[in-house]
């Protein structure tokens, strides 16, 4: 274990309002976002707290070190003081690298939805044909689904990640592809049939986030790196994290290196792919994932993200309210409006080939645990994020 301590991000107070200057919008003054304050513990944890964290995680670590090169861990407790930290073998790996966060993206883009619904620009009833007709007209089943549907993973839309990740993984010249939205839909739609919207417990599809993707661009003329960056990223101060271009495969530096180990060998051999243990995927596109999946951040910047409660401070509280409702997953926790709940934490997962990600924020508490491993896919590196939450804070999170 080599610990890490993250300059400037221990000790963050801002109170930033969250603008929209180069934004299109019309909406009226009134419905400007309030400023945002972002409060993280500026006191280190003791010795015998950071001491805890670093035995608890280094026998994960070490239990799972096969498909788990490194794991790096960011805690934030207000009770307890601040701790990050880099477990494994990955010499070159540091807290305040760069990783992709996959599915975490989607807390960065319902954000984004919610706040054109509190200018008026949207409404949660609002259909995918009001918004975007073309696509409606392309894709009909696609057309009816509503913006809380899309949202809440209640449209009954299949998810295309599958095939294409197997698609990606057996074919070389496909890992530096830029996906388009559109042909993501089209693969979606082809793979599997679309189920009744609105019908619970909630099914989760990453297809429902490319749809968002298209009205946000659509609603505000802008490209969703350029509106995720006005209106997220530069606002709260998020300067290591970035929506990139689709064709843009490169992390920004320091950045830690991601690999498929064997458990996701078979994942992707499952779903197409044909190649070794413990290839290192850093270059890969993520461009398959867009609107779901296509960021990257690192440890410390989503503990701001977290702060902010990924993005609902800038929100109105009605809306609050409507994104913390949840309801049934199917295969694990609860889903609200862009974020998962576990027992009692909300926040996300994400999942990318050479990266597992979590960023949790403890609703109680107001603790934040960010952890990220430098592998994906298969079970075991999957689920050893949340198995550190759930480590470190015995009998506070969900994982059925």
């Amino acid at each position: 274990m080599r610990s890490r301590w993250l300059a400037g991000t221990a000790a963050i107070v801002l109170a930033i309002p969250v603008v929209s200057a180069c934004d299109k919008s019309d909406a009226p003054a009134h419905n400007a976002s309030p400023p945002v304050t972002v409060s993280l513990p500026d006191k280190p944890m003791s010795a015998e707290a950071a001491a805890a964290v670093e035995k608890t995680v280094s026998a994960l670590q070490a239990a799972n070190a096969t498909e788990a090169p490194a794991v790096l861990v960011g805690v934030w407790d207000p009770a307890k003081g601040f701790y990050t930290g880099v477990f494994g073998k990955s010499e070159a790996a540091s807290a305040a690298d760069t990783v992709r966060i996959g599915s975490i993206t989607k807390t960065f883009v319902a954000t984004l939805v919610l706040q054109l619904v509190a200018e008026g620009r949207l409404t949660l009833d609002g259909t995918v044909g009001q918004y975007v007709p073309e696509l409606a007209t392309r894709y009909p089943e696609v057309g009816s689904r509503t913006v809380e549907q899309l949202l809440s993973m209640r449209s009954g839309l299949p998810d295309y990640a599958a095939a294409v990740t197997g698609r990606i993984a057996s074919e070389p010249a496909l890992t530096s592809k830029a996906w388009t939205a559109d042909e993501l839909i089209k693969d979606a739609l082809a793979d599997g049939p679309v189920g009744p919207a609105g019908a619970t417990p909630a099914s989760y599809s990453n297809t429902n986030y490319i749809v968002l993707g298209e009205i946000l661009e659509k609603v505000t003329g802008m490209s969703l790196p350029d509106l995720v960056s006005a209106r997220l990223l530069k606002p709260l101060a998020l300067n290591r994290t970035a929506y990139p271009p689709a064709g843009d495969t490169r992390l920004a530096a320091p950045a830690s290196h991601g690999y498929v180990m064997a458990g996701g060998v078979g994942e992707l051999t499952v779903a197409g792919g044909t190649f070794r243990a413990g290839t290192d995927v850093s270059d890969w596109t993520a461009s398959w994932g867009g609107a779901a999946g296509i960021m990257s951040s690192t440890v410390g910047d989503l503990a701001r993200w977290a702060a902010t409660g990924f993005g609902s401070a800038t929100l109105p509280e009605s809306l609050r309210t409507a994104r913390a409702k949840s309801v049934r997953l199917e295969h694990l926790g609860e889903y609200g409006l862009g974020l998962q709940k576990l027992g009692a934490w909300s926040g996300h997962m994400g999942g990318v080939p050479g990266w597992s990600t979590v960023a949790l924020r403890n609703t109680t508490s107001g603790a934040i645990v960010v952890v990220a491993v430098d592998a994906c896919c298969g079970d075991t590196s999957s689920v050893l994020p949340l198995r550190v939450v759930d480590a470190l804070y015995p009998g506070t999170l969900s994982l059925t």
